[in-house]
């Protein structure tokens, strides 16, 4: 699913779009499963504070 969405958000094809991810998972140490399951997280990671965007 992270690869579709690297896919419709760049534009680019499976492949670049794998490469893309185990790039950032081997740069970072990590599996890319967990890459991938931080990817798909809502951005900001909660709800938004009160007053926030004042």
């Amino acid at each position: 699913m992270a690869v579709g969405i690297l896919m419709e958000r760049l534009r680019i094809d499976r492949q670049p779009a794998f490469e893309m991810l185990r790039k950032t998972a081997r740069a970072q140490r990590r599996r890319i499963e967990d890459v991938a399951k931080d990817m798909m997280q809502p951005l900001g990671g909660g709800t938004p504070r009160a007053g926030a965007g004042q």
